[in-house]
């Protein structure tokens, strides 16, 4: 998913309008050269990272897919940080939330339009 957002944002890289001259025709260069490469190797993945939102960084790197998922992986195996549930806790949280909704619609906090902007959002 994370390739596919970072080609299409390549793709779309030809269409905006840049000064011509030596370092934008270079950039346009390595960018064709990327979206290139990516083509070609599949087993590697993107990930944007945005570290400091005010900043507004774009750092993009790339990572072999399979060194990813063996690292997630034995993240996700640590016992002191992660613990495997028995049960989805979603669905319990969705009819949680759709129950305290319907009090608040009938106590008058919230009008039936409102009610209906947030349940079918």
């Amino acid at each position: 998913m994370i390739r596919d957002i970072s080609l299409s944002i390549l793709k779309k890289l030809p269409s905006f309008s840049v000064t011509k001259n030596e370092i934008n025709t270079r950039i346009t260069q390595l960018f064709k050269a990327i979206k290139n490469f990516l083509k070609q190797n599949l087993n590697v993945l993107t990930k944007h990272l945005n570290k400091n939102r005010r900043r507004k960084e774009n750092i993009i790197i790339a990572l072999n897919n399979n060194d990813y998922k063996s690292k997630v992986l034995q993240i996700l195996e640590d016992k002191k940080i992660y613990i495997k549930l028995k049960k989805d806790p979603i669905n319990k949280l969705i009819n949680d939330v759709r129950d305290m909704l319907l009090r608040w619609k009938k106590n008058n906090f919230i009008n039936d339009l409102m009610y209906k902007k947030i349940i079918f959002f």
